[in-house]
């Protein structure tokens, strides 16, 4: 790391970080007003293409709130408000690499943000990791049968037309052309999107390498569908609900 104002504080300090523990480890990097920290690092082929910045954040103890942004190449990958919280959070942000060399810079500098008050921070467990998809057929393009219903653009999954990679229960297949079930809108990734019927779901097991353990993101695109009320979406891992979308 190259340091402009910025330092590191253990999980004993009993005057700068509060006698506070880190998150990871025994130390964090305490940020100053309008500071920041740079690392330049290099990307192989292995590691080219879209990846995810993550790191943990939390103010600091009896100083103003702050916010803290990303950059790499100069170009701001977007920003946390830290808040009054001093309890560590996970921000996680998505960037594309290209092979060779790149320069990240996390800073609280409030040139970048108009009115950011000026504060001090905490950060911890800062990394930079490919983006791995661990999930199969998530844009549903791949299906085994024949799409029979409604003239060919619609079909519930059932014993002789299944979506490869996932167990369904209610849900199916709905092309882009489909007048009645999807009501002939685009689909925002191929040309197909899953219809869920009320109270219905969806379930894929996958697998993790040591290569992809740690911070992930569950990403996906929802819409009600034309003409219907509004339902809730609820994303379970291993029985836990992660989040929910409305």
């Amino acid at each position: 790391w190259t340091a402009n104002g910025t330092g590191i504080s253990t999980e004993k300090d009993t005057s700068t970080w509060k006698n506070r523990s880190a998150p990871k480890g025994n130390n964090v990097c305490i940020f100053g007003n309008e500071k920041s920290m740079t690392q330049t690092f290099t990307v192989d082929a292995s590691s080219a293409g879209p990846c995810w910045v993550s790191f943990l954040y939390a103010s600091r103890p009896s100083y103003p709130n702050t916010h803290i942004y990303v950059a790499i190449d100069g170009q701001v990958l977007g920003h946390v408000d830290c808040g009054s919280s001093t309890v560590f959070r996970h921000a996680l942000m998505e960037a594309e690499l290209a092979v060779g060399t790149h320069t990240l810079v996390i800073s609280n500098s409030n040139a970048h943000i108009a009115g950011n008050t000026k504060g001090n921070a905490a950060i911890d467990a800062v990394s930079i990791t490919p983006k791995r998809d661990l999930i199969f057929n998530g844009s549903f393009e791949e299906y085994t049968g024949t799409i029979t219903g409604n003239s060919g653009m619609w079909q519930a999954f059932g014993e002789d037309f299944y979506c490869p990679g996932w167990t369904a229960g209610g849900t199916g297949i709905s092309t882009e052309t489909d007048t009645t079930v999807w009501k002939d809108r685009s689909a925002p990734d191929g040309t197909n999107v899953c219809i869920f019927g009320a109270n219905k779901s969806m379930t894929q097991t996958f697998t993790v390498d040591a290569a992809s353990a740690g911070p992930c993101l569950v990403s996906l695109m929802y819409a009600v569908r034309k003409g219907y009320s509004g339902a809730v979406f609820h994303v379970n891992m291993d029985g836990v609900e992660v989040g929910s979308v409305e």
